[in-house]
């Protein structure tokens, strides 16, 4: 027993056995996934693009990506399994389950990048990254592989979204 647990269990005799790992694996397994006030897929809806694109694309996406994906997401199933039997599974008084937010983010991190280069940057060509916005800048952001760097556009003097595209989408 660990020596909060035991500390606490001496100011207040009444705690359950376990303190504080009494909470039912299932409820706080589900409730991290599926409670409305919990729901990592509520307060991180990147998730459910990153599990759909998963599912869609996976075949297309580099060795890398994949262990990016496998590890990050064997990362929060192992959070959440982990605090599911935590007295206060959920981090309560926060908004979402703050136990798990960071792993969360971890997995919903790539979805953007992944989903454009799903779509071959359909996505990006439908924006029109180089928009009115963007024109007085000098130098900005642009995707080359998978790695966010500053791109030049020499030849008029304003930045470039310019991305080396794989084979596949050429």
């Amino acid at each position: 027993m660990s020596v909060f647990a035991r500390e606490q269990k001496m100011l207040n005799p009444a705690l359950p056995g376990a303190y504080p790992f009494e909470t039912p694996f299932h409820v706080g397994f589900l409730g991290a996934l599926f409670k409305p006030e919990k729901s990592i897929f509520l307060f991180d809806p990147l998730l459910v693009l990153a599990v759909v694109l998963c599912a869609v694309a996976w075949r297309r996406f580099r060795p890398e990506i994949r262990a990016y994906l496998i590890a990050f997401s064997v990362l929060l199933f192992a959070y959440i399994c982990f605090y599911a039997t935590f007295t206060v599974w959920s981090g309560d008084f926060a908004w979402g389950d703050r136990y798990v937010s960071t792993a969360a983010q971890l997995v919903a991190f790539i979805t953007v990048p992944l989903a454009d280069e799903a779509s071959c940057g359909a996505w990006r060509d439908r924006l029109d990254i180089r928009s009115h916005a963007y024109r007085g800048q000098r130098v900005r952001p642009a995707f080359v592989g998978d790695v966010l760097v500053p791109a030049r556009d020499l030849s008029n003097g304003h930045a470039s979204a310019i991305r080396r595209s794989s084979s596949r989408c050429e």
